[in-house]
C-alpha cells in the first residue's frame, strides 16, 4: 500500500472569479514529481489531495512537454559576430605561406610537426 504523500504547503492558492481554483506552481511540480515515481497511482495521489485525476494528468503531460521540448540549436545561441584573429607573416607573403603550408601539411604526424606549420613558425622556403 502506498504512503500518503505530504506536500510542503497548501496546493490551492485561492479561487478565481469564475470559482475555479488557483494552484501553486511549485506544489503542482511537487505532485508531478511524486507521480513520476514507480508504482505510484495518479488517481490515488489526486484523491489524496482533493483534485481531479484528469487535471493531475494534464499537469504531468505539461511537465513532460517542458522537459522534452527541444533546446535552441547551438547556432541560434551563438553570437552573430565572432572575433577573428588575423595573423600576418612578416617573413613571407600569404600566398607563399599557403603554398608551403599545403606542401608540408600531409607530412605532419606529431603535434610538434603541426605547430611548426603555424605562420609565425614557418620558415620561408629558399627559392633558387
Amino acid at each position: 500500500m502506498e504512503k500518503k504523500s505530504r506536500l510542503s504547503r497548501s496546493l490551492v492558492l485561492g479561487r478565481r472569479s469564475d470559482g475555479r481554483c488557483r494552484y501553486d506552481p511549485d506544489i503542482k511540480r511537487e505532485l508531478v514529481e511524486i507521480c513520476q515515481q514507480p508504482g505510484v497511482s495518479v488517481a490515488r495521489i489526486a484523491l489524496e489531495h482533493g483534485i481531479n485525476a484528469n487535471l493531475l494528468r494534464q499537469w504531468i503531460q505539461s511537465y513532460r512537454e517542458q522537459v522534452n521540448s527541444p533546446s535552441p540549436s547551438p547556432a541560434a545561441t551563438l553570437p552573430a559576430f565572432a572575433p577573428v584573429l588575423s595573423v600576418t607573416t612578416p617573413k613571407s607573403k600569404p600566398y607563399t605561406y599557403l603554398v608551403e603550408l599545403f606542401r608540408q601539411l600531409p607530412l605532419a604526424k606529431t603535434v610538434e610537426d603541426f605547430e611548426a606549420l603555424l605562420p609565425w613558425q614557418l620558415v620561408e622556403p629558399k627559392i633558387a
